[in-house]
């Protein structure tokens, strides 16, 4: 998986479950599945963690709830106890085999479903995504554990330890009003990301350089006396896109500044993960001022 450095702050629990639910609603929607969301009320708001970490073990789980459930309900269940994040997601889909079950977290393992549903886990889909969110967890200190029966359905199990984050006030003003004076390389080729992504980081007091191709940009990590402290990478790009640019970043061994990748689709939706390809982590569009001031403040840290 490469070596992953978890970058920690201030994290809307709530928020980050619900951003999941609108994500896959309209997925299960398509389905004629009911996503049910549950959160239970004593779950602290701000919790210490890695957004961007927490929110890919998520998505991988229940992206796979809803791609092997052809009826019925997926429902995440979330809540806090004795210092722990405890979710678990539980689907009606077609369930996994007792021998399955024991290859399920293994990186490139072939497993075959059973019934009308005949689907592959494999290392383009879903296998790869749960190896990688035990990863992700056993990263963070936690557990993940899974229970299924064929034909019935199956419930993945996450606890991870996070502190309850003390100063509420503090984060929300750090999260939304601080200046950071970073030399930001914004990478993208459309002129409304750009003016965007300047206008917010300007804001935050940040120095924007502009390349519109991953070329554009190695050639500027290359050649350029400047540090930057910030890479902001789109990934579909013309002449060089930035999955091939952040490969070149790695293999080259040009920059140890940390890269976020920038993109419309889904994480899990990558034939391989941020984090394998290189990137230090994966932002979502559309861009807006509280994702940028939360990463800024995290990388600060």
């Amino acid at each position: 998986m490469g070596k992953i450095h978890l970058i920690t702050g201030p994290v809307n629990v709530r928020d980050l479950f619900n951003d999941v639910f609108k994500l896959f609603h309209t997925k299960a929607k398509i389905k004629s599945l009911d996503l049910l969301l549950n959160i239970e009320p004593a779950t602290p708001v701000l919790l210490e963690a890695d957004a961007t970490r927490l929110k890919q073990i998520v998505n991988n789980i229940d992206s796979n709830a809803i791609k092997f459930t052809s009826k019925g309900t997926v429902v995440i269940d979330v809540k806090y106890d004795t210092g722990k994040l405890c979710f678990h997601i539980t689907d009606q889909g077609i369930g996994i085999s007792d021998l399955a079950q024991k290859k399920i977290f293994n990186r490139y393992e072939q497993i075959k479903s059973t019934g009308k549903l005949k689907q592959k886990i494999t290392e383009k889909g879903t296998g790869l995504g749960l190896s990688i969110s035990k990863e992700l967890v056993e990263l963070m200190n936690g557990e993940i554990s899974l229970k299924s029966e064929v034909g019935k359905g199956s419930c993945f199990q996450v606890e991870i330890p996070f502190d309850v984050a003390t100063d509420v006030e503090k984060s929300n003003n750090t999260d939304h009003n601080q200046k950071f004076a970073f030399h930001v390389l914004l990478v993208d080729d459309r002129d409304i990301n750009i003016k965007v992504g300047k206008l917010l980081l300007k804001n935050m007091g940040c120095t924007i350089d502009i390349a519109v191709n991953g070329q554009e940009a190695l050639d500027l990590i290359a050649s350029s006396d400047i540090k930057y402290d910030l890479i902001l990478m789109d990934i579909q790009m013309p002449v060089m896109d930035g999955i091939t640019a952040m490969k070149q970043i790695k293999e080259r061994n040009l920059t140890e500044v940390p890269v976020y990748s920038l993109s419309a689709q889904v994480e899990s939706n990558l034939y391989e993960s941020s984090s394998e390809i290189g990137f230090s982590g994966y932002l979502t569009k559309p861009i807006n001022k509280e994702k940028f001031s939360s990463l800024l403040f995290s990388v600060k840290k």
